[in-house]
């Protein structure tokens, strides 16, 4: 999130309520690392781009999302995880779910 939102679009990051401090902060802490600069992320900031909850729900928000947006595309970011396998099973069987 780091990336994504120094790198937002202005009316972005007034949707978030982050200044323009706050902007810059994230950008000088990337020079120790992503972990350091995510110590300057406010959890509300990354909320919006979250989908969470059960299988259905996580679908229906995907099926809204399509559906008022257009979206072709779905960018599923993959991290260091214990278990990434577990992980992929888990998004298919939300997306076996969207229309």
């Amino acid at each position: 999130m780091t990336y994504r939102l120094v790198d937002a679009p202005q009316s972005v990051k007034d949707r978030l309520d982050m200044s323009a401090d706050d902007v810059e902060r994230i950008r000088s802490a990337m020079a120790g690392g992503l972990d350091a600069a995510a110590e300057h992320v406010h959890d509300e900031w990354s909320l919006p781009f979250i989908i969470r909850g059960s299988e259905q729900e996580c679908a229906a928000r995907l099926d809204a999302l399509i559906e008022r947006h257009g979206f072709s595309e779905f960018l599923l970011p993959m991290f260091e995880m214990p278990d990434p396998e577990a992980y992929l099973r888990r998004i298919s069987a939300v997306l076996k779910r969207v229309r």
